[in-house]
């Protein structure tokens, strides 16, 4: 059965082949008859998903071999499709983002989540939307999870930092991924397993936005009347800078724990699950469950990576003042909970080396935090992060596409092309912060910058070793 390549492309048949193939897991024979169908857009403006995602409503009977009566059922899935524009598809692709999201719905995390309830009785479970049905190959991508929406569950507003109960419920999940994966890998060799999870492309992106983000910074703390001192320290410490976040994607020293990255921690690939409050409002704060979503940029390196990417992008920089070592307390003995009853304990890995090897990491996070203060900007409702390509290609033009993207795209994963399209992509937002028009959005970049400033980043005089990362140095 062809994969459907966009929304006009999803017909009943294929609909029925992927509820028969999902229902044979369970039991066999399924015959699988559609009542009724209804397909919608899954996302909005600002949402930042980099695939064309559809909702799947159906209404079906099946009828089962040996089982005298058709049962009814209602389906709500989640449908994931190659973006639309040929050259980014073939981007995702070349880069393995499909094939990694792919295989953590289907294969790993319930590889993981396995592993663990054998030997600790599904004490620690990893939480993601249950997988239907995928398919990734050279041409054609889909994948079908569950719509955990039709359940009750939301991502938290992006405008809006994690209470400590919300961050300590995501550390969790974290501290699970990490330490089971680390498990995990002591006994099966994960990498040789999954060999498509190295970081290989996967650093070239994330280092490719650092420059052009570093720039930005240069550039709005020169329009910030009394802050010449700062503009003149930050201006010094660029390379050294720049260097020291590069450098996350390197093993530093023993002290590192080599696991499974999430890869993209922030509030829009996190979903809780609501709960009325008191006004008889649907809410989040006080959750008390959650799931992990989209998972392309899955990747093996440091545990303490994921910290970053979600504590700067998730919680402001007031909160992290307040709360820090509390969260980072909390994720340490979790993981080291599960190493433990994993029969994996890691002696060496006290919460002294665990900060230590934080720290080290402290220039990426604060870029990162810098990349999602931009989500908070008006001019990312208008970014397209996965621009449609035109539906009206007949066959031929749609091959010819294609063949020619295949050979744009590898040079557009140079450091050179990366770092062009992270200057184009930040154009608007950068003029937005500018003007000043979104106070939100401003507040939280020179807080960024401010916080960096206090905890010394930009202090290049020490070295690298003796520098503090957030609050704290560890000495």
């Amino acid at each position: 059965m062809k994969t459907p390549a966009g929304r006009n492309e999803i017909s009943k048949d294929w609909v029925v082949f992927l509820l028969t193939e999902y229902e044979k897991r369970f039991i066999n024979g399924p015959k699988v008859t559609i009542k009724s169908l209804d397909i919608g857009k899954a996302t909005k403006p600002g949402d930042g998903f980099c695939g064309d995602l559809m909702k799947l409503d159906i209404a079906a009977v099946v009828q089962y071999d040996k089982v005298q009566f058709p049962i009814e059922k209602i389906y709500n899935h989640i449908v994931k499709l190659a973006n639309s524009n040929p050259v980014l598809a073939v981007i995702q692709t070349l880069m393995g983002q499909n094939m990694r999201e792919m295989m953590a719905y289907s294969n790993v995390i319930p590889e993981f989540n396995k592993f663990q309830a054998e030997l600790t009785n599904n004490k620690f479970p990893i939480r993601i939307p249950e997988y239907i049905y995928g398919k990734c190959t050279g041409n054609e991508f889909v994948l079908v999870m569950q719509n955990m929406k039709i359940r009750d569950f939301d991502t938290k507003n992006k405008m809006e930092p994690m209470n400590v109960h919300q961050a300590k419920m995501v550390l969790e999940q974290l501290a699970r991924l990490h330490a089971i994966s680390y498990a995990y890998d002591t006994k099966y060799n994960f990498l040789k397993k999954y060999p498509f999870y190295e970081m290989k492309n996967i650093k070239t992106m994330l280092n490719g936005f650092d420059s052009t983000l570093y720039d930005l910074v240069i550039e709005y703390i020169g329009t910030v009347r009394g802050r010449e001192d700062l503009l003149k320290k930050i201006v010094a410490a660029k390379s050294t800078f720049l260097k020291n976040s590069t450098d996350t994607f390197e093993e530093g020293s023993y002290q590192n724990i080599m696991c499974l990255m999430h890869g993209d921690i922030w509030n829009n690939n996190i979903m809780f699950k609501q709960h009325q409050d008191e006004n008889g409002n649907m809410s989040v704060s006080e959750s008390d469950d959650l799931v992990l979503i989209d998972w392309q940029l899955a990747h093996w390196n440091t545990s303490v990576e994921d910290l970053h990417y979600f504590l700067s992008s998730a919680t402001s920089p007031e909160f992290r003042k307040k709360h820090l070592d509390e969260l980072l307390h909390y994720y340490h003995s979790t993981f080291m909970e599960v190493t433990t009853e994993l029969d994996v304990p890691v002696p060496f890995w006290t919460y002294k080396q665990f900060k230590k090897e934080y720290d080290r990491l402290a220039e990426y996070g604060f870029l990162k935090g810098i990349l999602f203060a931009f989500h908070l900007s008006d001019a990312i409702n208008e970014f397209q992060f996965a621009p449609e390509g035109s539906t009206n290609d007949n066959l031929i033009t749609k091959k010819l596409k294609t063949g020619l993207s295949k050979l744009v795209a590898p040079l557009l994963l140079k450091p050179f092309a990366v770092e062009a399209y992270a200057k184009k992509v930040v154009q608007p937002m950068m003029k937005e912060l500018r003007t000043g028009k979104t106070r939100i959005f401003n507040n939280r970049f020179l807080s960024l910058i401010l916080e960096a400033e206090e905890n010394g980043l930009f202090d290049v005089e020490l070295p690298t070793s003796q520098k503090c990362g957030p609050f704290k140095c560890i000495l």
